[in-house]
């Protein structure tokens, strides 16, 4: 349907999930579209593989744009997008900057100081589109909504990130996503980002699983494609984790499935997969 509508109506703007544009680039339908008449694409709520972008910008070159996917940050709270890659930092990967009207800043969770450039920290936002709170719930919307010491009021968005000097910031991780192996964090959004820029792999998500002595390890689900030898791919995984991270995050148990759980936005549900590896556990545990 997409197809035909890009054929007939010639749209000029897009934005959709990581998962939309990883469809795109699969449907057969897809093949003879012209792009040419997208003036911008956006991507948002999701983060988005670096090696996505790449893959898509190629498409839509090979497609006839000259547009590159551009990604942008926002959240309920503030009702619409934040910060987003303009034309000029379209190349890079990351959040990009705060619209005209917005502020962003990166601050330690625990003391709320801002952090230097390059450091990472909570990713907190305040501007006009802020919200007044959540509907009779004061004390979500105090958690959520904090008065700092520059006399502003922020929301804390529970979302770990950093900012380049210039300005440009980027998203690692919720920060209730951060798993802690032997007391070390770890951040399944790198891992799956990394896992996901191997060719024979379709799609990854990390969670943290119970360990006897390291309190969690990490756990991978991927999804390969056809005709890739398993048994390389999880060889590939753990030596890529094992070069490009820290001991600590490389996977114990990597999982292949033939696909994911879905929310009903397209994002790979990490709850779901949670829960159905607990269920699995407690009924080993009970054998």
């Amino acid at each position: 349907k997409l197809a035909a509508i890009i054929k007939k109506q010639r749209p000029t703007l897009m934005a959709g999930v990581p998962t939309l544009y990883e469809a795109i680039l699969h449907s057969e339908a897809m093949a003879d579209v012209d792009f040419s008449c997208f003036k911008a694409l956006f991507c948002g709520g999701d983060s988005l593989p670096a090696e996505l972008k790449v893959r898509f910008d190629q498409f839509l070159r090979a497609h006839g744009s000259s547009c590159k996917l551009r990604e942008g940050f926002g959240l309920t709270e503030t009702v619409t997008v934040c910060s987003l890659t303009h034309e000029v930092s379209s190349d890079r990967h990351g959040i990009g900057v705060p619209l005209s009207c917005m502020e962003m800043k990166i601050v330690d969770p625990a003391t709320k100081a801002v952090l230097p450039d390059g450091e990472t920290g909570e990713i907190c936002v305040t501007g006009p589109t802020v919200m007044k709170g959540y509907l009779n719930d004061p004390e979500a919307t105090a958690k959520a909504l904090v008065l700092h010491d520059d006399g502003k009021v922020w929301v804390e968005t529970g979302d770990l990130g950093q900012r380049d000097t210039d300005g440009f910031y980027h998203f690692i991780s919720r920060i209730k996503r951060m798993i802690k192996v032997s007391g070390v964090p770890v951040y399944p959004s790198q891992i799956e980002t990394i896992v996901s820029e191997l060719p024979e792999v379709l799609k990854a998500a990390a969670i943290g699983i119970p360990h006897p002595y390291k309190m969690q390890v990490v756990k991978v689900f991927v999804s390969v494609r056809e005709g890739a030898d398993r048994a390389e791919v999880e060889k590939k995984i753990k030596d890529t984790i094992g070069a490009r991270m820290l001991r600590y995050a490389i996977p114990e148990e990597i999982e292949f499935v033939d696909a994911f759980p879905l929310t009903a936005v397209g994002k790979i549900d990490i709850k779901v997969l949670e829960e159905i590896e607990r269920e699995k556990r407690n009924a080993d545990n009970n054998k």
